[in-house]
């Protein structure tokens, strides 16, 4: 077992070279990722210790033509007395002409540590993506110009990723990468530059703080890396009341983006959760923010030795 966590150390310590290749963000980000982690970190994936089935729905840049739109469904369960997680996120994707379909499988193994659980995660993904070119307009026929393709084109893009998280009764910290293969994601080759997916790092943490006996502070943040790509990041700060009640304010570095956030506890099974981003760049100009919904269902497993008690918490 040292020798496989000595590995895999090595493995994520080689995916932070540096690159020489010009970069931009392909993934979205998420206003309320601290409901979404698994998505982003797999070695996340069952660290709730019961089955949790996730929908998330986010409509960005409201009211412009072709604006990103995001729709998924995610899994996740315990197994082997909570030692092993797995789970899976099917997701539909599309901006402008791009419509990409994806289901991404995870896996964690959790090693009890003092004072908590780490975990080292692996992902395998697929996606299906979908350019339809006849939606192109110009000042002149886009079939006077060989590098751009023609019709409705479509490529799998296979890829994995990885990730380690670490995480007690009151904390949590991650890093992960869960795309690591730079894919050629071009569907024409007469162009002089190829575009290929883009590795994105992440860096996760977030803690509880008690105030008395109903309420408590949530800091949490997200740091999104892409080489040669300025830095960006979410900053967030949430409070909750008698864990049923929460609400939260972000700031989103790199976008100049506010975010506004509510959470709603029904009961030890179902969550709720809205988010209204508006941006202070000028794109703001031309739309109506973007709106984000999510909706948690969870049902706790059976304790075991290595079980900890379970109650709804707002991370």
């Amino acid at each position: 077992m040292n020798r496989i966590i000595y590995y895999f150390f090595i493995l994520m310590g080689s995916l932070f070279l540096p690159v020489q290749n010009l970069s931009a963000q392909q993934e979205d980000a998420f206003a309320q990722f601290m409901y979404y982690k698994q998505a982003i970190n797999p070695a996340q994936t069952g660290s709730s210790q019961g089955i949790n089935i996730t929908g998330l729905v986010r409509n960005q840049w409201i009211g412009l033509s072709g604006a990103p739109k995001w729709q998924s469904l995610l899994f996740s369960m315990p197994l082997l007395n909570n030692r092993v997680g797995v789970g899976g996120n099917i997701y539909r994707h599309t901006v402008g002409i791009t419509q990409i379909t994806g289901l991404d499988g995870s896996y964690a193994y959790r090693l009890p540590v003092p004072r908590g659980f780490l975990s080292f995660g692996l992902q395998t993904s697929v996606r299906f993506m979908q350019q339809n070119f006849g939606l192109v307009t110009g000042t002149q026929p886009i079939e006077q110009d060989e590098s751009i393709p023609v019709g409705l084109q479509s490529k799998y893009l296979p890829n994995f990723g990885a990730g380690v998280y670490y995480e007690s009764k009151r904390a949590y910290v991650g890093l992960s990468v869960p795309r690591l293969l730079r894919s050629n994601i071009d569907f024409s080759d007469k162009g002089q530059l190829i575009t290929r997916e883009t590795q994105h790092y992440y860096f996760m943490a977030g803690a509880t703080i008690p105030l008395g006996e109903s309420w408590e502070l949530n800091p949490q943040t997200l740091w999104r890396y892409l080489p040669n790509a300025p830095f960006d990041a979410d900053i967030n700060l949430s409070a909750i009341f008698r864990k049923k009640i929460s609400g939260g304010l972000s700031y989103r570095i790199g976008s100049e983006t506010a975010i506004v956030s509510t959470g709603l506890q029904l009961g030890d099974h179902l969550h709720l959760g809205m988010a209204f981003e508006a941006s202070f760049s000028d794109i703001q100009k031309y739309n109506s923010g973007t709106a984000e919904v999510i909706i948690r269902y969870f049902l706790a497993s059976k304790k075991g030795e290595n079980a900890e008690a379970v109650t709804p918490r707002f991370y």
